[in-house]
């Protein structure tokens, strides 16, 4: 149960950032949007276990230089999607909870 209710406030918080961070991705489908938040958590939790199993391979400059990779990437794609269809409001704030 903890578990869950972690999962969904990172998953909210996410949402957050990616909106405050680019608000374009207001204007993509609501499958991009989620892609990207989704992406970000699976990312996050991946790169956080490898640092776990192999912290001489993932130190924090590595950590954060594939972080900001990742980031950039994404980046690149909202601003390439957003001729799709808008994201409602009531969608949008549907999800930000």
């Amino acid at each position: 149960e903890v578990n869950r209710e972690l999962h969904e406030y990172a998953e909210n918080l996410y949402r957050h950032a990616v909106v405050y961070t680019w608000p374009e991705a207001r204007q993509g489908s609501p499958v991009n949007f989620e892609t990207v938040t989704s992406s970000i958590l699976i990312f996050l939790n991946g790169l956080t276990a490898s640092a776990i199993t192999s912290p001489q391979s993932w130190d924090t400059a590595a950590q954060l230089k594939a972080l900001d990779s990742h980031l950039k990437r994404l980046e690149q794609w909202i601003k390439s999607s957003v001729s799709s269809p808008a994201y409602s409001e009531s969608s949008l704030h549907a999800k930000l909870r």
